[in-house]
């Protein structure tokens, strides 16, 4: 008796035909009407090692990530600020404790080479789990890069927005950092001495 039903069941999925592979495969999402809404690839399907190496090919620069001062986009937000660009102002130490000014800023992304080599951050917005994946590829395996040919004594107050931006959780994946000081004292900077490389 076992046997025959063992053998029944065989037989009822050789009619069925051959079965679909795995589920690597576009879905399609229909709404509730029926009506066919879009297909798309089920990135979290695949193994995490494979997602990785999306994450690594689609978020690493190869010549590091460049980040340059900008002034403020009036009542604006740039894509990588979290807050509004109309409220950053530096203080900016000049050649003596009596030369201060204060100067607004933001930062942006940008490639030396051309606006095609700007890595994309809209995977970051896919969901959670997908930002916490990839973001961890993004800021542990990039060269964050604040030294612009032409604006050298930005490069730390540029770096210091940048870390002040990211949260707890993305600043503590920070490899590396390229800085650039045009002036010897800006080392002794008291800013300087909030940062230290995680050993």
């Amino acid at each position: 008796m076992a046997n025959e039903s063992k053998y029944t069941r065989q037989l009822s999925r050789l009619r069925r035909g051959p079965r679909q592979p795995s589920s690597i495969w576009p879905r399609t999402v229909h709404k509730t009407d029926g009506m066919l809404q879009r297909q798309y690839f089920p990135l979290l399907d695949l193994p995490r090692e494979l997602r990785d190496l999306i994450y690594e090919y689609a978020l690493v620069a190869k010549d590091g990530i460049h980040i340059r001062a900008v002034p403020p986009v009036p009542n604006g937000r740039l894509p990588i600020c979290r807050s509004p660009t109309k409220r950053r102002s530096i203080l900016y130490n000049g050649y003596s404790k009596y030369h201060e000014c204060h100067f607004d800023v933001t930062y942006e992304f940008y490639a030396p080479k051309g606006p095609h080599d700007v890595c994309d951050l809209s995977i970051f917005l896919v969901n959670k789990q997908v930002y916490a994946e990839a973001s961890k590829i993004f800021y542990s395996q990039n060269i964050f890069d604040f030294c612009p040919e032409m604006d050298e004594d930005r490069s730390f107050s540029t770096c210091h927005l940048f870390l002040m931006d990211r949260p707890t959780s993305a600043s503590s994946k920070i490899r590396s950092l390229a800085l650039r000081f045009g002036q010897p004292q800006f080392a002794l900077d008291p800013l300087f001495e909030r940062y230290t490389m995680p050993e």
